[in-house]
């Protein structure tokens, strides 16, 4: 994410210290376990504190992170395509008075037609987290020194994607939504600036609990990580041309592929989930995964 998360990603497994020292294979390994957890309700960055803090290992370097999260980026885009297209095209023919006339032979505006009202509500709902960042940014990326934490927020995420499935199947669409409906789901998305609180999985939860239709809570999502992902490339490439990093293309763009095509799988199988009303599938994951770090720090802890 472009707010606070440093290290989002879930390839800090990688037993590597830069992207130079990465082969074809390696890279395309990394991508592919980025591009999944990007996506599925189980907090890629939470995994990432778990699984560094637990094998003692670090990330790669900042130009590859980069590349898979361009990657990640671009399977949204393309996954939602016609949306995005639709979406654009809405807004700024409103803007400039180009929209479909209405029987008096004024444009609806764009509050009042439904696509471009969307993207002015996917503008609204990154407010949130952006503010949270530009206040507690430093204070945020403090908890990724601390795995019995981010233990914790696994348990929570795993709690709200439960308590979403018990929601009374929601119909409203594109053309009832509302600032408030955007900002509620937006806080959630700042919130999962903390490791261990998944993006996708709060954001999902909070279009749920407002009653969107699940095709709409799983949309609204994805939209609303577009500028959040976004944001995070273009910061860091910022900070890449500041470094003076020279970058080795091909293991980056085996990278960014592997990243790209398992986003895309991954957003097609979280949608269908959602669809599915299985949620709390992962909800038992992060009960799982959150319960066997607890107890291994306590027991690491223990004389």
């Amino acid at each position: 994410m472009f707010y606070a998360k440093r290290d989002i990603s879930a390839f800090g497994i990688i037993l590597w210290a830069g992207v130079e020292r990465l082969n074809i294979w390696q890279a395309v390994f990394l991508g592919a376990v980025q591009g999944l957890t990007e996506f599925l309700p189980v907090s890629s960055s939470g995994h990432l504190v778990l699984l560094q803090s637990l094998l003692k290992i670090k990330a790669p370097g900042i130009t590859f992170e980069v590349m898979v999260h361009a990657g990640t980026l671009l399977a949204v885009l393309v996954f939602y395509f016609r949306d995005l297209c639709r979406i654009v095209a809405s807004f700024f023919a409103e803007l400039l008075g180009l929209g479909p006339r209405t029987r008096g032979g004024k444009t609806k505006g764009v509050w009042r037609n439904p696509d471009s009202r969307l993207a002015l509500l996917v503008a609204v709902g990154t407010i949130p987290a952006v503010t949270v960042a530009l206040l507690l940014g430093s204070k945020i990326e403090q908890v990724f020194s601390s795995p019995a934490l981010v233990a914790g927020a696994l348990l929570v995420t795993g709690l709200v994607l439960w308590v979403s499935e018990g929601s009374s199947p929601g119909r409203r669409k594109e053309r009832d939504l509302k600032v408030g409906d955007a900002l509620v789901v937006g806080c959630f998305q700042a919130a999962a600036l903390l490791p261990g609180l998944s993006r996708s999985g709060l954001t999902i939860a909070a279009g749920l609990r407002r009653r969107f239709d699940r095709p709409l809570a799983a949309r609204f999502s994805f939209l609303l990580s577009i500028p959040a992902v976004g944001g995070a490339v273009v910061l860091d490439v910022a900070r890449i041309l500041e470094s003076g990093l020279k970058p080795v293309w091909p293991t980056l763009l085996a990278g960014t592929a592997a990243a790209f095509v398992t986003g895309i799988v991954a957003i097609r199988l979280v949608v269908g989930i959602v669809k599915a009303g299985r949620l709390r599938h992962f909800a038992a994951y992060c009960w799982l995964a959150g319960t066997l770090a607890l107890v291994y720090y306590w027991m690491a802890r223990t004389p």
